[in-house]
């Protein structure tokens, strides 16, 4: 939201996590633009969005992939972090049995990040 988008929904499945999310939307004063909720997107959570963002090991993001397209709109993104980079080509190979198009990988020391669209 801080950089320009008008409407940001907060998944996370951890309690912790969501209620640390909330009091930096509050602290940023970003309540009127960001909702912060506990869920799981995988257990009939009916979410849209035009971008999806997941920071997660590989593992997490590979088991996931599956799920996220039934949360994009049209051909929406789909951008994963949190993937070491010996992890790079399963993942990428992974998003892209999902349906999905590598756009971009991202590396950095040893950590890389998948941008993708849905085809």
């Amino acid at each position: 939201a801080l950089l320009g988008a008008s409407d940001v929904t907060a998944v996370d499945i951890d309690p912790v996590a969501v209620e640390v999310s909330k009091y930096n939307v509050e602290l940023n004063r970003l309540s009127s633009k960001i909702q912060v909720m506990e869920g799981d997107l995988t257990k009939g959570l009916d979410v849209k969005a035009d971008i999806v963002v997941a920071n997660l090991i590989a593992d997490l993001i590979i088991l996931l992939s599956k799920d996220i397209s039934a949360h994009l709109r049209g051909k929406g993104i789909y951008i994963s972090s949190g993937i070491l980079i010996e992890k790079k080509e399963q993942v990428a190979s992974e998003i892209e049995k999902c349906g999905f198009k590598i756009l971009e990988i991202l590396e950095e020391e040893e950590w890389c990040a998948i941008a993708a669209q849905l085809n």
